[in-house]
């Protein structure tokens, strides 16, 4: 393959300075240069001046240009084909190459070629149009060079119910509502105003096509860049794709390509270009260690033959390891359900490429790196067999589209609809706007604009409801006779996907069904060739489905057939007094469901469709289940639960309940599609269906138990267990467990509420209940009277375990109504356990608005060193710090002579943030920052995070001092080259201090060039301010993101709480809130009097130990006297009813009979209230 560059032009022999010179007599000027950034492959930056030549086909550097390159002249690909200047002659090519070159933002990887000798690199018109260079209608000529008179003299488009300004047309994005004025462009281009959008008056009744095609063609042109395809796609807002991957990650890294077929290679080297072109893809050239291969897929063509292939990557073994992040996809039947009745007009919108519109984040594209026989390449863009690609673009479709009504999105499709075109205009308008806000891009090709139907995700959709897809229902009226039982089950596969749209295909395929048995021959007959073509011809013409709406009547007919199935179909009446089919489904019995008796198959009929037809019935104000078992009729309506006997009736009637419907009975022959559908189903079960009807096991637990514990033949052991006695002892004793055990002799009687109401509680339990002489078991779990239970829950402790552990213990060997309860509130209020508890999880943080001005918000702090003390004062917004050294013992007056000599410099902030030091803390302070009108603002103790700026500037300050300062003297060049440095030092936002302060960087002893103290920072101060923004943001999301971050539950006033010491760790005091501040602080008062101040981490609410009441009783009572079931929240009272009946001892206090009226003034509880400005907090 010839290829031909642009001859060089004649050496330039005088002034060359000049851009203009004299050649022969003519004058001419010289071609431009640039400049281009060029990322070598050792990972330096190296700027290199090219010559861009509209003439050349290649892009040409000479051997010297590529030594200092850092190109291996060895390693060159070698050329292909000769290479031929302008006049003729071959150049001699000695390779090619790849390098990625950068102007500006553009980055691209270009192809160069290198000769012998050249006098300047050459840059080919096709690469100068990728870098930006030349604009990408080069050569047609350039809009804005055209005469206005030219532009104006341009007949206006002409568009119904269009308002455009004449001349002025397709402009890029630049949105003007209706009724604003008309948008300008950039200075120095042409003014073009943007079409208003397209409006309809209803009066003029139904658009014709030809209108709606100019209305969306006017919209195309109102949105360029959402339909832009031939472009480089745009990148979908949200940020770049994330390829997490899990910890025991290997990666797997193929060396050789697979090899193509000779008639695929030209389509796969044109599939690459366009990838590289549309910058979808790049080349690799580092080493990577993932490397995945290609695998060429055919393409077919409507009659089946081959047209061509589609290049696939196998990313299987990455998607092993890759970190999914899950996310709902709405299925295409729930999307068309949803559409709504009263639809006029529908409009289908695809996007082009739409995972490719997904970028990828720069470190994990290497995992992307797959090899070819022509090199290696990464993905840029998200890309089709990742697993998390289907996740990530459904998630950011669902965040832009998502929330705008009458919209149904399916991955990449899109469909609105409407009653009205007015109203679908400005729908469709609203969908443009979300796509081209956030960057997404859509394929005009196949977009259908206000059709009165439309063919959306496999179904057909009209007015009258939606249909299966007619190219589905042609191959199945095109299927040939199946030849042996993989045709047939083939055959029967896409049968089973249509099944919701004909109850009479069931019926037609069960002849064809017989041959599936392992026990039938395979032989065709003339009946099976009838089902055959019966099944077709039913599935050729299906019944509509109608739309559902739940304002109708609606009736779900239930059926089982006896060793074959259960069917069902939901069906609405619309106005006219027609059914319309909303949905129909069968399944199979299983082994176990086949030997159910007749009443409890249908009640199981009843069941299975309800939750199948969940979507729709869920919710329902009212709904009728039409069965032909009569008896199960009054079971469904006036039975409840608790009349039930059965116990498979009543689990399945349980089932129900969230279903708010009525039974009614039908003849059978008015039950035709239910009865067709058990008798021929279609589904097998699916293993929730077999859970769902599994036996209960604790009827069989309970006959276990009774067996066991009636065995004859178990003897007591001879040995007396005095545990066992006292257990005994008590239970005589105990008035409740004596009447439990003639209950249980007796039989529990039919229904709870024949019970003794201290006795309603062993009701879930009465299957397991039995006697052994005086002691009462529970399975194998002795039952514990009341006046043993705290005794028991303190041995069952012994060991300090922890909620769970007690739990599961107990359970081999104890039982008592509520156990669980006792034992999380004994092991909770465990003073032992309480102590040593772990510290609490740390907090989501708590953002705060900055400041906007220099030293109007300060933080200061004190720090030590080699016996001298410093203070810290510091710029909240720029980080600006002053070190003051304070002589001899830190005080107040010192301080004060500090801030004000700060003060002097740099003015009275308004905000003063510092922890509760005595000096900051000292009223010689607070008078001084009264009186220059300062706020101040202090942390909370023992926790420095609250006052992380200062703690932070503090680090920096004191580090710079260790490592510069003589035995702590700040009089020294060393630490003033420090801390000059330190303020000129750039921040993660790209800006210093001083450039903040001053506009520029300040001179040092670090050697600098005068354009470094240009103002040229100002022009990116937004910028700058938008990164700071984002990394506070990311810093913030990253804390919040870490699993030991959760908010911890508010604390109330007068709540007693655990008080952390910050030193051992252990929470050893307890106290009452009183007061509650605004920043997750709170007042604790000691049983002393003394009042602490902490953070929400350290404080802990006390769970009371339960202690003088029988554990299991309603009426525990508390250390603190107050009944454990209810107080008053705020005075901490008991309420009146909350009485104990026993003491321990069995001893029963006489009521007190008079009546006592408190004299206590009630008064409103007191609130905290923080005044930063005064250390003194106020209860309001």
């Amino acid at each position: 393959m010839k290829t031909r560059a642009a001859s060089a032009p004649a050496r330039q022999t005088v002034d060359q300075q000049h851009r203009d010179c004299m050649i022969q007599g003519l004058h001419t000027t010289r071609a431009p240069q640039i400049q281009i950034l060029l990322h070598r492959s050792d990972g330096r930056r190296q700027q290199t001046t090219w010559t861009p030549d509209t003439g050349a086909e290649v892009s040409v550097i000479s051997q010297e240009a590529a030594k200092q390159m850092g190109i291996n002249v060895r390693k060159l690909t070698p050329p292909s084909g000769s290479m031929f200047a302008a006049d003729g002659r071959e150049l001699p090519c000695l390779g090619a190459c790849q390098v990625a070159l950068q102007l500006g933002s553009i980055k691209r990887t270009i192809a160069v070629s290198v000769v012998k000798k050249l006098h300047s690199s050459l840059l080919s018109w096709h690469d100068a149009v990728r870098l930006g260079i030349l604009h990408k209608e080069f050569p047609q000529q350039i809009r804005s060079a055209i005469s206005d008179e030219e532009e104006t003299s341009r007949p206006a488009p002409a568009v119904c119910s269009l308002k455009t300004m004449p001349g002025k047309s397709k402009i890029p994005r630049r949105v003007v509502k209706r009724g604003s004025a008309p948008a300008l462009e950039d200075a120095g281009k042409a003014q073009k105003v943007h079409p208003l959008k397209p409006t309809w008056d209803e009066s003029k009744g139904v658009p014709s096509a030809e209108e709606r095609r100019k209305h969306f063609s006017a919209m195309k042109e109102a949105f360029p860049r959402v339909f832009d395809v031939t472009s480089k796609l745009r990148k979908m807002s949200g940020g770049s794709m994330a390829i997490e991957l899990t910890e025991d990650a290997a990666p797997v890294a193929v060396s050789t390509a697979r090899s193509v077929p000779f008639c695929w290679r030209d389509d796969i080297r044109r599939q690459l270009d366009e990838l590289l072109e549309s910058d979808v893809i790049e080349p690799v050239e580092h080493p990577t260690e993932w490397c995945h291969p290609i695998v060429p897929v055919a393409k077919r063509s409507p009659d089946g033959t081959v047209s061509g292939c589609r290049l696939t990557v196998d990313l299987t073994k990455l998607n092993r390891f890759v970190k999914r992040p899950a996310y709902p996809v709405r299925s295409p039947h729930d999307a068309v359900a949803s559409i709504g009745s009263g639809a006029n007009f529908y409009t289908k919108l695809d996007s082009k490429s739409g995972y490719h519109q997904i970028p990828i984040r720069e470190e994990d594209q290497d995992k992307t790196c797959y090899i070819t026989p022509w090199g290696r390449f990464r993905y840029n863009r998200a890309v089709m067999g990742l697993i998390s690609s289907g996740d990530e673009y459904n998630r950011r479709g669902d965040a832009a589209l998502g929330d705008i009504p009458q919209t149904c999105k399916v991955v990449d499709d899109i469909l609105a609809y409407d009653s009205s075109y007015s109203a679908h205009l400005e729908h469709v308008w609203n969908i443009l706007q979300r796509c081209d806000d956030h960057g997404m891009t859509l394929n005009p090709d196949k977009c259908s604009f206000a059709g009165n139907e439309v063919e959306f995700c496999g179904f057909k959709i009209d007015q009258t409801g939606y249909t299966a897809d007619d190219k589905k229902v042609r191959a199945i009226a095109e299927f040939p006779q199946p030849a042996c039982l993989t045709d047939l089950r083939s055959f029967l596969g896409l049968v089973n996907q249509l099944g919701d749209f004909s109850p009479d295909v069931s019926a037609a395929a069960e002849p064809l069904r017989h041959l599936l048995r392992p026990k039938n021959d395979w032989v065709w007959t003339p009946l099976h060739s009838k089902a055959f073509s019966d099944v077709k011809k039913a599935l050729v013409s299906p019944p509509v489905l109608d739309f559902f709406d739940p304002r109708r009547r609606t009736v779900l007919e239930t059926d089982a057939a006896r060793l074959r199935g259960l069917g069902f179909c939901l069906r609405q009446q619309d106005a006219d007094g027609r059914w319309k089919l909303i949905q129909c489904g069968s399944r199979f019995l299983t082994d176990v469901e086949s030997r159910y008796a007749v009443c409890e198959i249908e009640m199981l009929a009843v069941a299975w469709a309800c939750r199948k037809c969940s979507m729709y019935l869920s919710g329902m104000q009212q709904f009728e289940v039409v069965t032909d078992h009569r008896p199960l009729v009054p079971v469904l309506n006036s039975k409840s639960l608790i009349d039930i006997d059965n116990p498979r009736l009543q689990r399945l009637r349980q089932r129900l309940t969230p279903f708010n419907f009525v039974a009614v009975w039908w003849q059978g022959k008015l039950h035709a599609i239910p009865d067709a559908l058990s008798r021929a189903p279609v589904d097998t079960p699916t293993p929730d269906d077999e859970e769902a009807e599994k036996e209960e096991a604790h009827q069989i637990a309970s006959l276990i138990a009774r067996i066991t514990t009636a065995d004859p033949t178990e003897e007591e052991s001879l040995f007396p267990d005095a545990t066992l006695q006292r257990v005994r002892a008590a239970s005589e004793r105990d008035a409740e467990l004596s009447a439990l055990r003639d209950v249980v002799l007796a039989g529990f009687p039919d229904h709870k509420s024949q019970l003794e109401p201290t006795l309603r509680p062993y009701w879930t339990a009465r299957d397991r209940l039995a006697v052994d002489g005086s002691l009462l078991v529970c399975g194998q779990r002795l039952l514990i009277p009341q006046s043993l239970r705290r005794e028991t829950l303190e041995r069952l402790h012994a060991s300090h375990q922890g909620v769970e552990r007690t739990k599961r213990r107990a359970r081999q060997v104890v039982y008592w109504p509520g156990l669980d309860q006792d034992i999380a509130n004994f092991v909770g209020a465990c003073k032992s356990c309480q102590m040593y508890l772990p510290s609490q999880q740390k907090e989501p943080l708590v953002s705060e608005a900055g400041p906007t001005r220099v030293f109007e918000a300060v933080s200061a702090d004190y720090f030590s060193w080699a016996g001298r003390t410093y203070l810290v004062y510091v710029d909240r917004l720029s980080g600006w710090p002053f070190v003051f050294h304070c002589s001899g013992e830190t005080s107040a007056k010192d301080l004060v002579s500090s801030l004000r000599v700060a003060f002097a410099a740099t003015g009275a902030p308004k905000t003063l943030r510092t922890d509760g030091g005595p000096q900051f803390a000292a009223r010689h302070t607070r008078d001084f920052l009264r009186r220059w009108g300062v706020t101040h603002e202090i942390s909370t103790p023992h926790f420095p995070q609250s006052n992380g700026h200062a703690e932070s500037a503090v680090k920096a300050v004191k580090r710079l001092v260790q490592k510069v300062s003589d035995r702590g003297n700040l009089d020294n060049d060393a630490f003033a080259h420090g801390l000059l440095e330190l303020r000129n030092a750039p921040r993660a936002d790209g800006r210093s201090p001083a450039q903040i302060l001053y506009g520029h960087p300040l001179r040092s002893t670090v050697p600098a060039h005068h354009r470094a103290f240009a103002e040229v920072w100002q022009r990116a101060a937004e910028e700058c301010d938008e990164r700071a923004a984002a990394l506070k943001s990311q810093t913030a999301e990253r804390y919040d993101a870490s699993p030991s971050a959760r908010s911890l539950k508010p604390l109330r006033i007068g709540q007693q709480v655990l008080l952390q010491d910050p030193k051992t760790g252990l929470w050893d005091r307890t106290g009452v809130v009183v007061g509650i501040g605004s920043r997750r602080d709170y007042l604790a008062r000691l049983p002393s009097g003394r009042t602490y101040w902490r953070n929400r981490r350290y404080l802990h609410p006390l769970r009371p130990m339960v202690t003088t009441s029988p554990i299991g009783s309603r009426d525990a009572i508390t250390e603190d006297g107050d009944s454990a079931r209810t107080r008053n929240a705020d005075s901490g009272t008991p309420a009146a009813d909350e009485v104990p009946r026993s003491r321990p001892g069995g001893a029963t206090p006489a009521p007190d009979t008079s009546v006592r009226h408190s004299k206590r003034l009630r008064r409103q509880p007191k609130r905290l209230t923080v005044t930063w400005s005064d250390p003194v907090y106020e209860f309001v």
